[in-house]
């Protein structure tokens, strides 16, 4: 029987009228099914002629629809809830670290303990990274740089272009100190070929700041960005 078939999800009876049919017998057998824990829905076709067979599956219980991609549309939101359904209900559980290479939740606690110790209620941007860098998520590789050789080597490092951006325990964003970007630095142009647009840059050469940024200043201080 289809109701017992471990791989049925639930039972769409379609009927249309024909000669040797008789709409309201079926309806009739179909109602023994009524209480079965699988879904069963009916498509009686037919209109006035079926109207008999319609209240006698309706009165037991069983859905009737006139046509069956009807039908079909309420089997996809009763999976689709049932579905959502399960996922309230799921217990989420924590990887295990040693075995699945989980987050690194000492370094974050370390992080955090270092900020509270300072008085601070706010992670600076390095911190938060750092954090969400402990727990695997992806992040934009940064790098302290507290003078200008120390920017132009984690440029390097990096790899061209890059954004150099204020890092300060004090200041909370640029705008407090009259800036309203971050500043860009690329190699000074001299020999070869660029991969880029044609122009010509110097292998490994000094970084330059922008004069038109306002934060060119202070930027020395902020983190290289790739």
């Amino acid at each position: 029987m289809t109701l017992a078939d471990e791989n049925s999800d639930g039972l769409l009876v379609i009927l249309t009228p024909q000669a040797m049919t008789d709409p309201t017998q079926t309806a009739e057998q179909l109602r023994r099914f009524a209480q079965s824990r699988k879904p069963i829905l009916a498509s009686w076709m037919g209109g006035v002629e079926v109207a008999a067979g319609k209240k006698i599956l309706n009165r037991a219980g069983i859905p009737t629809f006139q046509y069956p991609d009807t039908a079909v549309r309420v089997f996809n939101y009763m999976w689709r809830y049932s579905y959502n359904l399960r996922a309230l209900y799921e217990t989420p559980s924590l990887p295990d670290d040693e075995i699945d290479g989980g987050p690194d939740r000492e370094r974050a606690q370390q992080i955090i303990e270092q900020v509270r110790r300072e008085g601070r209620t706010l992670l600076t941007e390095y911190e938060a990274k750092q954090v969400l860098e402990a727990y695997c998520l992806p992040v934009t590789p940064t790098r302290l740089a507290r003078t200008a050789d120390e920017a132009v080597a984690a440029a390097e490092e990096l790899g061209y272009p890059v954004v150099l951006k204020l890092h300060s325990l004090k200041i909370t964003h640029k705008t407090d100190v009259g800036a309203s970007s971050s500043t860009w630095i690329r190699p000074r142009p001299y020999g070869g070929p660029s991969r880029r647009s044609g122009a010509t840059w110097r292998s490994g050469a000094r970084p330059r700041r922008s004069t038109a940024s306002p934060c060119s200043r202070w930027c020395g201080h902020g983190t290289a960005t790739n």
